[in-house]
């Protein structure tokens, strides 16, 4: 809590300051509300750290009454992890008592120093060793990918937004009973069970099968490690491949071989991961992985109780956490049961979606410590209420789609209700209902005039821009049906089609004329920049026709490369 840390020459060196005194701020807000008494707290936890000279600890004392005192402890991450915090509080639940009473704290002698692990880890990393770990890890994260694929409430944001929301679930006595009798016979860990189940969730809320965790580690893996308060944190990129039609006890002997692997090899930092492996960066989402898994299983301070001689020591909760994940999942024994803590990013999710995950977590645990025999896919994500709520919701109200009515006779009807409102739109151009229907009219005209009636096909050689869909609804106005075709064939293909299909009239954007076969065929360039049907007649052609005639006709390659259509024989929706 002494180390300063200053850039030499671009490197960062550690500087240890003489010892100090802490300096204690005391702010009397006796007579203020709780809002005050929030910004307060919030306000000292985003207040900066000067890493070059300021100590790494800050306190203060917020006096609500003559009864009750917030005591507020801020480090800056560099310096301090989840377990260093349960030394600091141990450490000084001592020392109090021990100014109390007058007599000597009882905490340990410290072995070694932060800065002595620093230079042991720096020669455990050899270049030799170094090699050997990032073979690994490149191996091992091959082709992954760089981003999840859970659905998201909101669009994601071009820049994170560490804003958190927080959803706690619960997972009964009962339960973890039975996952713990599941990890006994299995020979694996609680950790590798919920991994498991937690791949699975994200599996099937997805739709993929490639699951990316991050899992950090403790990195205390020396015993003289464990009384130091430091940064000892390191974050392994966890991959499952979940088959959902495999048993759940197969996939748990995979993640049992893959974590095990994973831990052998936890000595390369992720940062030197991230460089080694030089992923596509985004300021939009974390390199690597983007969800977080975690299982407290040391006591805290809560669990302990702790007192100031007379008086109790809670946890004040923080009303605005940052979350450095899209999602972090951090579960912790107690009393028998486990909790759930779900911290998200508020930029991408409701928290009525993170509580559904959660109840679906606990589901799935449920089925999981009931039979994990059973395969991944049939493990439960609902109760009965849940899933006949689901399915209420996907039925959606019944709406009257008029069937007996064409495609072109439903076109006219909105053109009729909305003529001022966009229709179609591209890169370029712009057609209202009114304006779509008259060159569809105007091109229906002119079809007609070329013979063109039920019964006969028109191919459409053109561009996606707004002429397509007027071609579309000019020839099905006729009563004929039109024949997509795409640019990218080739002019023998095309001559094929033409002759398969006895076309005689062909619809071409200018800017495709050269490929079309040089006869056989009437051609009329449709171009919107040059609409040269404007002198005919905008109103219907008044063609009759029935919901039985074609369409369309889609030509696809069949396998001896010839043309082969396929007719889709009605005109209605």
């Amino acid at each position: 809590l002494r180390t300063c840390f200053e850039a030499h020459d671009g490197v960062c060196m550690q500087r240890v300051m003489p010892a100090r005194a802490v300096t204690v701020e005391v702010v009397n807000l006796v007579d203020c509300g709780e809002d005050e008494v929030q910004r307060q707290v919030d306000d000292a936890a985003r207040e900066v750290f000067d890493l070059s000279q300021d100590l790494m600890l800050r306190t203060k004392i917020i006096k609500q009454s003559q009864t009750r005192h917030i005591l507020l402890f801020t480090l800056h991450h560099i310096a301090s992890d989840g377990w260093s915090m349960q030394l600091l509080i141990k450490e000084f639940n001592a020392f109090y008592q021990a100014a109390i009473t007058g007599g000597e704290a009882d905490v340990p002698e410290l072995p070694v120093q932060y800065g002595d692990y620093a230079y042991w880890q720096q020669q455990q990393l050899t270049e030799q060793n170094k090699a050997q770990l990032l073979r690994y890890w490149q191996a091992r994260l091959s082709g992954m990918p760089s981003l999840h694929g859970l659905p998201l409430d909101k669009p994601r944001p071009a820049k994170q937004e560490f804003t958190s929301g927080y959803v706690r679930s619960r997972i009964g006595k009962e339960t973890l009973a039975g996952l713990q009798a599941l990890t006994q016979s299995a020979g694996v860990t609680l950790f590798m069970v919920l991994q498991g189940a937690f791949a699975v969730l994200l599996s099937r809320l997805s739709g993929e099968s490639d699951i990316v965790l991050g899992v950090p580690t403790a990195g205390r893996s020396e015993s003289e490690l464990s009384p130091l308060i430091g940064f000892f944190i390191n974050t392994l990129v966890s991959r499952t491949q979940v088959d959902l039609a495999q048993p759940f006890t197969a996939l748990l002997a995979q993640i049992k071989a893959d974590t095990l692997a994973d831990y052998q090899h936890q000595g390369l930092p992720f940062e030197l991961l991230v460089e080694a492996l030089n992923p596509d960066r985004s300021l939009a989402y974390n390199p690597l992985c983007q969800v977080k898994l975690v299982l407290q299983n040391h006591r805290s301070s809560d669990d302990e109780g702790l007192s100031l001689g007379e008086a109790r020591l809670k946890p004040l909760q923080q009303s605005q956490e940052q979350v450095r994940f899209d999602l972090d999942l951090t579960c912790s024994e107690g009393e028998g049961e486990l909790l759930c803590h779900w911290r998200y990013q508020q930029s991408l999710f409701t928290e009525a979606t993170i509580a559904a995950y959660a109840r679906s977590f606990e589901y799935l645990l449920e089925s999981i410590a009931k039979g994990a025999q059973g395969s991944c896919k049939s493990l439960a994500l609902y109760d009965d209420e849940m899933r006949q709520s689901l399915i209420e919701e996907s039925v959606g109200a019944a709406c009257d789609y008029r069937r007996g009515e064409s495609v072109v006779e439903q076109f006219a009807r909105q053109a009729q209700q909305t003529p001022e409102r966009i229709a179609v739109r591209d890169d370029s151009h712009a057609l209202s209902y009114g304006e779509l229907y008259s060159r569809v009219n105007q091109l229906a005209h002119y079809l007609q005039e070329q013979d063109i009636g039920v019964g006969e096909r028109v191919a459409l050689v053109m561009t996606r821009d707004v002429t397509l869909l007027v071609a579309m609804l000019g020839v099905m106005a006729t009563g004929a049906s039109y024949i997509p075709l795409s640019p990218d064939n080739q002019t023998a293909r095309l001559a094929d089609i033409f002759n398969d299909a006895d076309v005689t009239q062909v619809l071409v954007s200018t800017c495709l004329l050269e490929i079309l076969p040089v006869s056989g065929v009437d051609v009329l360039m449709l171009d919107e920049d040059e609409w040269g049907l404007s002198g005919y007649d905008s109103h219907p052609v008044g063609v009759t026709h029935t919901l039985a005639d074609s369409a369309y006709v889609i030509y696809t390659s069949g396998s001896t490369g010839k043309p082969k259509g396929v007719e889709v024989s009605h005109r209605g929706l």
